[in-house]
């Protein structure tokens, strides 16, 4: 998922630091936060970008998973 930083960051309890993900600290929100204030503020856009991992067991491919697109928001 991409979007605006405050709508992607909110959703998030991890991060990925140096390739390996951590605990998504109040310490840490504060630092990206005010970075992507610094950049904003010099007229950058910011992004932020997220992931989940899906259970295999559950999200299977053969036979495919029946994906309602429609309810994404659910997932």
């Amino acid at each position: 998922m991409k979007g605006a930083p405050e709508r992607i960051l909110n959703r998030c309890t991890k991060i990925l630091v140096n390739g390996e993900e951590v605990e998504f600290t109040d310490e840490m929100r504060t630092q990206v936060e005010d970075a992507n204030t610094k950049f904003g503020g010099m007229g950058e856009r910011v992004l932020a970008f997220a992931k989940l991992e899906l259970d295999p067991s559950v999200y299977t491919k053969s036979p495919p998973y029946p994906f309602e697109v429609k309810k994404w928001k659910e997932w």
